[in-house]
């Protein structure tokens, strides 16, 4: 399930970011994930974090702070 993409600043960088909803591949449970896209030339990335939703709770925080503490 798309969810979109949205552009954000991170630490003064305008980044692309996207989400998603994906299936395990084992057909047991679901997955939320991030695509992090830092374009930057020939020095251009993309980190990508995701996690079982089940785990939500705890985990989302957890990526939210590898996010907001991306350096270029």
């Amino acid at each position: 399930e798309w969810k979109g993409t949205t552009r954000q600043v991170i630490n003064g960088k305008q980044v692309l970011v996207s989400e998603y909803r994906r299936v395990a591949l084992t057909g047991q449970g679901t997955f939320a994930a991030r695509m992090i896209r830092v374009l930057n030339g020939p020095r251009s990335f993309t980190l990508t974090l995701s996690y079982r939703e089940s785990e939500g709770r705890m985990l989302r925080p957890i990526t939210d702070y590898v996010i907001a503490n991306l350096r270029f």
